[in-house]
């Protein structure tokens, strides 16, 4: 019999549909269709309006959050909140937080105290604020599964569950180095050190992974809702004019100014013969009349509108830096449209020449002789967009849901094959090439057991103890003949110490599989 998990997703509210939340709630629903037990966590009800956080979407299961939203209680005048910051900080603090929300307790703490650098106490008050709320609304759980990098933190604090991490991207790149967004950078780079299980969506974040941190997780891509999309009749069989479509939204990464680069040779040398149609984000900076390559803009497109869209154009032109899993080339391709795309992050469903052309991210040239070649090669349009139809009916949610459940299976039972703690690591050695997170060349350690040292259990295995804090574990490796070990003073002292132990599941892998052996025979 399959076993059925208490499974929690924590995420933030969506008031408008996002391809993340989208995947994360798609998830959600399927789990409970297949005899899970799931709930989402989200921040506290001030920080969304109305009262669903999702109302795109008919979530199944119940919504976990910390409620705000009361009736003031105190005298809310300003001349009683001045009084009030100085005097009971406390009072002001409840006064705030049930009155205007969680932004107005940050504002009034950066005011109550002195501080110089505002910008740095600020981020650090945001993130704190937020997160406590979070961990106190999660349910007990099997899985505890963070959504976002500023998810991971309070998911993995909270104690409550395996914390697992559903990356989406390698969400480093969505702030650029400046003052602002230095402190997100950093952080978000942390969260994948982090002694969490994690998931990634594509081989490319996956090989991202392994090549900075070290670990070869596993991978499963998401699903499409096939339904949504189907191919039409294109618009150009009726007056000729050739449509290409791009998603737009204003941040470096995404790649629309390299698509107006690209577009701004294409409006040259074939005029009004081809039309550009930009959906998504509005781009301040180029607007649908810029001097460059003009476009028809269309803002908050329905799924349906979006569809048609999709369908009834000849050209799907994806100009992102990288991505992980993207679904418009995907939705494209549903659609009975050629692509083209640039390669981070598509690997798993486009191949250049044989269902899309792929070009190399930020090569304007290369972008523009790609939309150039599919203009002028109507045969060509229609092979990929065969070829492409073909690919997009792979990617189902029946597959996608089944593949990423084993995975939950097998972080639940403990199969996972990498090391949690290796992004954490020194990576420094001694003179004898010894990691300084081992014991010494010259401490003769058994490779594994337990021993007792001041009232504390420790597990000894490859050279590092490490203290066992679940009181509930003991009985458990007791019974299941762990050797006892004998360790002196002086061994214990120059064994490094590990990350501790709470669960069946933070046991090393070979120690893990002598105890669960023992469990089945």
């Amino acid at each position: 019999m399959k076993d059925s998990l208490r499974i929690n997703f924590v995420m933030s509210a969506a008031p408008l549909i996002s391809g993340g939340p989208l995947a994360i709630l798609e998830y959600a629903n399927r789990f409970i269709e297949r005899g899970h037990d799931v709930s989402i966590t989200i921040y506290p009800d001030n920080s969304w309006d109305g009262d669903n956080p999702f109302p795109w979407f008919k979530f199944k299961g119940p919504i976990h959050y910390k409620k705000t939203r009361l009736a003031p209680k105190y005298d809310c005048s300003l001349t009683a909140l001045s009084g009030l910051e100085r005097d009971d900080p406390g009072a002001l603090g409840n006064v705030l937080l049930h009155s205007f929300g969680l932004d107005a307790v940050r504002e009034s703490l950066l005011r109550l105290f002195d501080v110089s650098d505002r910008a740095l106490w600020d981020y650090l008050l945001r993130f704190v604020l937020t997160s406590m709320p979070l961990m106190e609304a999660m349910p007990e759980c099997d899985l505890n599964i963070a959504t976002r990098w500023d998810t991971v933190y309070p998911v993995l604090f909270s104690h409550k569950g395996t914390p697992v991490y559903f990356m989406q991207h390698y969400e480093e790149v969505f702030y650029p180095p400046q003052p602002d967004s230095l402190m997100s950078r950093l952080l978000a780079r942390l969260s994948y050190s982090l002694p969490v299980h994690k998931v990634a969506n594509s081989s490319w974040l996956r090989d991202v992974i392994k090549a900075k941190f070290g670990q070869e997780v596993p991978f499963s891509n998401n699903g499409l809702e096939l339904s949504d999309f189907s191919p039409r009749a294109k618009a150009s069989s009726i007056d000729g004019a050739i449509r290409v479509f791009t998603y737009s939204r204003p941040d470096d990464w995404k790649g629309f100014g390299d698509a107006v680069a690209a577009m701004s040779k294409v409006r040259l040398r074939y005029g009004a013969r081809v039309q550009w149609h930009v959906f998504g984000y509005q781009f301040p900076e180029l607007p649908e009349n810029n001097p460059y390559a003009r476009y028809q803009y269309h803002p908050k497109l329905s799924f349906a509108a979006l569809a048609e869209l999709y369908a009834t154009s000849d050209i799907a032109l994806c100009p992102s830096w990288f991505e992980s899993f993207p679904l418009p080339p995907l939705e494209a391709m549903a659609s009975g449209t050629a692509v083209i795309t640039t390669a981070y992050g598509t690997e798993d469903y486009a191949f250049d020449g044989q269902n899309a052309l792929v070009i190399g991210s930020r090569d304007v040239e290369a972008m523009y002789r790609a939309v150039s070649r599919l203009i002028e090669d109507e045969a060509l349009r229609e092979k990929l967009a065969a070829a492409g139809l073909t690919t997009a009916q792979e990617f189902n949610w029946d597959r996608a849901v089944v593949r990423r459940e084993q995975i939950l299976l097998d972080i639940h039972h403990g199969k996972t094959k990498y090391d949690l703690l290796k992004p954490a690591g020194l990576g420094l050695s001694d003179s004898f090439g010894i990691d300084f997170e081992r014991a010494p060349l010259d401490v003769k350690v058994p490779e594994s057991g337990m021993f007792w040292q001041e009232g504390t259990l420790y597990l000894l295995h490859a050279g590092v103890k490490r203290p066992i804090t679940n009181a509930d574990l003991v009985p458990t490796l007791v019974e299941y003949n762990l050797r006892y070990l004998t360790v002196d003073n002086l061994t214990f002292i120059r064994t490094p110490t590990g990350f501790p132990i709470s669960r069946i599941a933070d046991l090393p892998e070979d120690v893990f599989d002598h105890v669960r052996a023992a469990e089945e025979s």
